[in-house]
C-alpha cells in the first residue's frame, strides 16, 4: 500500500496521533481486534469480505483510480462501508496523488532564475501507455501535432524514457511543455502526471476535471479546458514558445510552494486515518456506494464541437 506496516511508519511520519498499527497479515490477530479494515476496491471481490463484522469497526472503501475505470459493480457493496479513502476531496480520508503547501519564504535558489526557456529546443512531450482513453486525450494530441511537434514517449509513441529522475531532468532541459493529460474526466481526479512534473522546470498543460486552481500553485499550468478550441490553445502555446519572458512567468511560484507526491503524501493520508479512528465515533454507512463513487464522480466524455 506504499505506507508500510506496523506502528513505525506512523512514528516516522510524525503523525499527530501515532499509536495505530497496520498489517497485511489477516491472521495476525482475531478479526474482532481490528478497528478498521481497508478494502482496495480494485483488488476486492465479494468472496474476500469477512463473514462477520463488529460494531466498533470501520470498513473503508479505498480506491485511487477514477470511477471511469471500474471492473466490478460497486452496488454489490452497498451498505457495507463506513468511510471512503480516495482521491476525491469529499472522501472521509483524502488519499490524493499529491499535495501542495505554501511556504513562508523561498526554499531554494530557483526563484532567482530569470529565463526558464534558455536552452530548451523542443516544444512539448507526452508520456502515455493507454492509447485509447475515455477522455479522448490522444485526439487532442493528434490535433495539436498539426500545429507543432509533440514527442510521444511510451507505448503510444516512438520514444522511450524510463520514469527516473534522469528522465525528468532530460525533459526540463529540452522541453518547454509537458502534457499532463488524465485518462478520464472525473470529479477531483488529478494524478502524478501533474504533481511529478511540477517538481521540474517545465510547464504542465493539464486536461482533466479537477479544480486545478485548488490543486496546483497559482499560474503554474495551462488548462486545455480554458480555451474555446484547440486552435486557440495551440496559438497560445506557440506564443509562449516565442516569448521567453511570458513563458518564464509560469515559474514565479517556484520556491514558494512545496510539492509532495511521494511517501510523505501517502503518510499524511494514514496520519489522517489514525487520528480519525481515535476521535470520530459518529455512526456512518454508505447505503449506496455506487451513487457516491460512480454517479457523484461525475465522469464525462468530452465532446466539444470543432475540437477534433
Amino acid at each position: 500500500m506504499g505506507f508500510g506496516f506496523g506502528q513505525a511508519p506512523f512514528q516516522l511520519a510524525k503523525c499527530e496521533v501515532d499509536t495505530c498499527l497496520t498489517t497485511g497479515n489477516r491472521s495476525l490477530v482475531s478479526l474482532k481486534d481490528y478497528d478498521a479494515i481497508i478494502f482496495h476496491f480494485r483488488a476486492t471481490s465479494p468472496k474476500d469480505m469477512p463473514r462477520s463484522r463488529y460494531y466498533h469497526q470501520r470498513w473503508i472503501f479505498e480506491e485511487i483510480e477514477s470511477s471511469a475505470y471500474v471492473f466490478q459493480d460497486p452496488a454489490i457493496y452497498n451498505g457495507l462501508f463506513n468511510w471512503t479513502m480516495t482521491f476525491r476531496r469529499d472522501s472521509d480520508i483524502v488519499n490524493a496523488y499529491g499535495r501542495i503547501f505554501k511556504v513562508g519564504s523561498p526554499i531554494n535558489a530557483t526563484v532567482t532564475r530569470i529565463n526558464y526557456a534558455e536552452g530548451k529546443t523542443k516544444m512539448a512531450a507526452w508520456f502515455v501507455s493507454n492509447c485509447y482513453s475515455k477522455s479522448s486525450r490522444e485526439k487532442i494530441v493528434r490535433k495539436l501535432q498539426k500545429h507543432f511537434e509533440v514527442d510521444v514517449f511510451g507505448r503510444c509513441g516512438p520514444y522511450t524514457c524510463p520514469h527516473t529522475k534522469q528522465c525528468y531532468e532530460f525533459l526540463e532541459k529540452n522541453y518547454k511543455f509537458y502534457f499532463s493529460f488524465e485518462n478520464s474526466l472525473c470529479k477531483d481526479y488529478v494524478t502524478e502526471k501533474l504533481f511529478q512534473i511540477l517538481k521540474y522546470n517545465i510547464v504542465p498543460v493539464v486536461y482533466g476535471l479537477a479544480d486545478y486552481d485548488l490543486t496546483a500553485p497559482p499560474d503554474s499550468f495551462i488548462n486545455v479546458l480554458d480555451y474555446p478550441d484547440l486552435d486557440s490553445l495551440a496559438k497560445y502555446l506557440k506564443y509562449l514558445d516565442s516569448n521567453d519572458t511570458a513563458y518564464s512567468m509560469y515559474f514565479r511560484w517556484k520556491g514558494f510552494f512545496k510539492i509532495e507526491n511521494g511517501w510523505s503524501n501517502t503518510a499524511q493520508s494514514f496520519c489522517d486515518l489514525c487520528k480519525k479512528l481515535h476521535q470520530d465515533n459518529t455512526p456512518k454507512v454508505y447505503d449506496d456506494i455506487n451513487k457516491w463513487f460512480i454517479i457523484q464522480g461525475n465522469c464525462k466524455k468530452l465532446k466539444t464541437k470543432g475540437w477534433f
